[in-house]
C-alpha cells in the first residue's frame, strides 16, 4: 500500500525562521504533517516526540549545529534509517568533504542541496526520498 501525503510527517530544522515558516507552508499545502525546529537539539526533541519520515535539515546553527545533531539521530537504532535532506548556504560539495563531515551517517544523508534551492527541486527531491 502506497502512503499518502497526508499519512507522512517532516521535520523542517532551521534556525531562520523565515526560511521554516516558508517549507512548513509548501509541504502543509501538498498536504504533509510538518513539525518544526530551530535548532538541533529541538530536532532531536521533536524526533523523541515522533518519528518524522522525512527530515530537511540545515548544517549552521546555534545551540547544536545539523551537522551533530545527524550524527546524534545516527547513533540511535530506531532514527538511523530516516531519510534526512541537507539544506544548507555553505554544504560540503564532493564525496571526499561529504564523507570528513558526515563520517558514518553520510549514508542517511540522502541529499545535500544549497540554499536557495528551486521549490520544483526541492519537491523532487523530497518525493524521491519518501518514494512517492
Amino acid at each position: 500500500m502506497v502512503a499518502t501525503n497526508a499519512e507522512l510527517k517532516i521535520l523542517v530544522v532551521d534556525d531562520d525562521r523565515d526560511i521554516v515558516g516558508w517549507l512548513s507552508q509548501l509541504f502543509r499545502l501538498q498536504g504533509f504533517r510538518v513539525s518544526t525546529a530551530y535548532d538541533g537539539r529541538e530536532a532531536l526533541d521533536e524526533v523523541a516526540k515522533e518519528l518524522p519520515d522525512l527530515i530537511l535539515m540545515d548544517l549552521m546553527m546555534p545551540n547544536m549545529d545539523g551537522k551533530t545533531a545527524i550524527c546524534h539521530l545516527h547513533q540511535k537504532e530506531e532514527t538511523s534509517g530516516i531519510p534526512i535532506i541537507v539544506l544548507s548556504a555553505a554544504p560540503p560539495h564532493n564525496k571526499k568533504a561529504r564523507k570528513k563531515m558526515f563520517g558514518a551517517s553520510r549514508k542517511q544523508v540522502k541529499q545535500i542541496l544549497q540554499k536557495p534551492t528551486p521549490m520544483m527541486q526541492l519537491m523532487t527531491e523530497v518525493k524521491r526520498c519518501l518514494d512517492l
